[in-house]
Order: structure tokens, then C-alpha cells, then sequence
């Protein structure tokens, strides 16, 4: 009997100790539960992880590295020196050393021009060049150490290349302007002047032009005018001059 209670009691010392030893154990798995695992991050793909870095925007250039643009140099002896100024042209001015804006001058009905610090000058007949140069020469006489001047015309104006004169039998006879971009004939100088009369040599229509003004002996060219512009052939239309005379006359027998 009394070996049957060590027994108990060596049992119930067993049971106490391993529930001891199985204490710590639950306590851990408990702890395992309630913390959260963290995931570790997966490694880049292949081609990303291959992939160089980026190089970095380049740096804005310095103002003392950008690129400048190149010095311009003008030279009076650049300008036009063909054209002949006349009447109701305009031209262009610019002192280069005062740094203006080019100024305008129109040209007068008397040939003249309003020049910046000088005043009225003639332009009539000059060519930009030999204007710009006589304008040098007056400002460097008394306002200038040095002048460069720069001339040019900005709009030219519509002159006549003269007059062609038409007499006899047309019904406005006259002076006749010559159109400036246009082929004025013997057969349009007629029509300018109205058309021929009733009784006018339409077939033998003369052209007197004179090689120079004291020319005693004028060439003379006689133009069928009516097979131009009645029958529609294609007979000579001698193209004008300045200075040309046209005589229609009459017919002789009018029936």
C-alpha cells in the first residue's frame, strides 16, 4: 500500500515536470504564430537588372561657350551704282556709326531729297553709291570724324520709257505714252489713238524713226496695220521707241 502511493507520487512529480518541459514550447509556438513573416523581395527580372542606368541631361552650355553669331561688315562699296535715282523713287538712309534704323526719303517731284543733319540734296540722275558718297563728304566736312552711308531704294517709281507720236487719219492723234512692262507696237499705238478713220491707208501705214535727233535722213518702215488687226495675220508690228512718229495717211480713191 504504501508502495502503491510513492508510486502516485512519483507519477504526479513526472506529470509536473513535463508539463514544465511542454510549457516553453507552446509559449514559443504561440510567439511563431503571432509574429508576421516578412517576405523577402524577389530579385529583378534579367533584362531590367541588365539594363545600364541612365546617363544624366547634359549641363546648359555657359553664356561664354554658346555660339555667337558672326560680325557683319558693310562696305559702301557694295552699294548699287546701275540704277539711276529719278522722281518718286524711294530710298533708304543709315549712318552706321549713329546706330539707327534706316530712314526713308522719297525723292521730289524737283529731284531732291531730305538728308538727315545736311538738309535738301539732289538725287535726281545720282546711283545709290555716288549719292552716299557725296553724303559722306558733306557730314565728314563738319559732323563727322568718319561716315560710312548706306543708301539703297527701296521702291522705284513707274516711269515712262517715253513718248511715240501718231498723226493722219486716226481719231485721237496725239502723244502716246510708252507702257513701261509692255510691247507697245505700231498696231497698239494706233489703237491708243482711237483706230484709224474712215479714209485712212490701213495697208501702208508709215513708221519714220530717226537715228539721232539732228538725223536729216529718218529710216521710214511701211506696216500693214490692217492685215494685223482686221485679217489677223501674222504681218510685221515693228515693236516703238522713244521719239517714234507714226503717219497714217489717206486713201487716195475713198469708195
Amino acid at each position: 500500500m504504501r508502495f502503491f502511493s510513492i508510486s502516485i507520487t512519483i507519477f504526479r512529480i513526472l506529470v509536473v515536470a513535463g508539463a514544465v518541459l511542454v510549457l516553453p514550447e507552446g509559449v514559443l509556438a504561440q510567439q511563431r504564430v503571432a509574429t508576421p513573416s516578412v517576405p523577402t523581395p524577389a530579385p529583378p527580372p534579367a533584362a531590367e537588372a541588365a539594363r545600364p542606368a541612365e546617363d544624366p541631361p547634359p549641363a546648359p552650355p555657359s553664356p561664354s561657350s554658346a555660339a555667337q553669331p558672326a560680325p557683319v561688315y558693310i562696305s559702301m562699296n557694295q552699294l548699287d551704282d546701275s540704277h539711276r535715282i529719278g522722281v518718286g523713287d524711294v530710298l533708304s538712309l543709315r549712318i552706321i556709326e549713329d546706330g539707327d534704323p534706316p530712314r526713308t526719303m522719297p525723292v521730289t517731284d524737283s529731284g531732291e531729297v531730305e538728308v538727315p543733319y545736311i538738309g535738301r540734296m539732289k538725287a535726281n540722275g545720282e546711283t545709290p553709291r555716288s549719292l552716299a558718297t557725296k553724303v559722306k563728304g558733306v557730314l565728314e566736312k563738319d559732323l563727322y570724324h568718319q561716315a560710312t552711308v548706306l543708301i539703297s531704294v527701296d521702291s522705284m517709281a513707274v516711269r515712262s520709257r517715253g513718248k511715240v507720236y501718231v498723226v493722219g487719219q486716226v481719231r485721237n492723234p496725239g502723244a502716246k505714252e510708252i507702257p513701261p512692262a509692255e510691247k507697245f507696237t505700231v498696231s497698239k499705238a494706233i489703237l491708243a489713238a482711237g483706230g484709224m478713220g474712215d479714209f485712212a491707208e490701213r495697208r501702208k501705214v508709215k513708221l519714220v524713226r530717226k537715228r539721232s535727233p539732228d538725223d536729216k535722213d529718218p529710216q521710214v518702215t511701211l506696216v500693214d496695220v490692217k492685215a494685223i488687226l482686221e485679217e489677223g495675220l501674222p504681218a510685221p508690228d515693228p515693236e516703238l521707241q522713244a521719239e517714234d512718229l507714226i503717219i497714217v495717211t489717206q486713201r487716195m480713191i475713198n469708195f
